[in-house]
Order: C-alpha cells, then structure tokens, then sequence
C-alpha cells in the first residue's frame, strides 16, 4: 500500500468514531461543550490538594499531599 493510501484509510477510521449525544445539537452539528477543572491548593503545603469540576466554597477534606485538613476557599481554586 502507498503511503498516501495508508493515510486515507486511517482517516477513514477516525471519521466512524461515534460523538457523545450530549455534543450534538438538534441540527446534527457538532458543538464544543466547555471542560472546566479546577486545582485546589492547599494552605498548609501550597501543594495541589484536590482536583474538581466546580469550585465551592466549605468543603471540608483533608490534603492529597501533606494529608492535613482544610475548609474549601474559592481564592485556592486556580481555573485550568
């Protein structure tokens, strides 16, 4: 097989990948829906303490990395 022809197929293949329903619009077209994550820091270590997909304030947990507790402020969320 030509290298050209290798490349079409692979294409091909990647064009039969299904798309979640919630991306698709009620036209068929595809729309971009936004991921937002955020990191938040500890204040003890200043080490990442926890990932979320929302940042709320008066959560109570403790530290991923120095394991000491904390309460939740949204001045430690950092949007990535």
């Amino acid at each position: 097989m030509t290298k050209k022809k290798e490349e079409n197929e692979e294409f091909e293949l990647a064009e039969d990948v299904s798309v979640d329903e919630e991306v698709v619009a009620s036209k068929g077209d595809v729309v971009e829906t936004p991921f937002v994550k955020y990191r938040y820091f500890c204040d003890a270590c200043t080490n990442t303490a926890f990932f979320s997909d929302e940042a709320t304030e008066g959560l109570k947990g403790v530290c991923q990395v120095c394991g000491k507790p904390y309460v939740t402020r949204k001045e430690n969320y950092i949007l990535l």
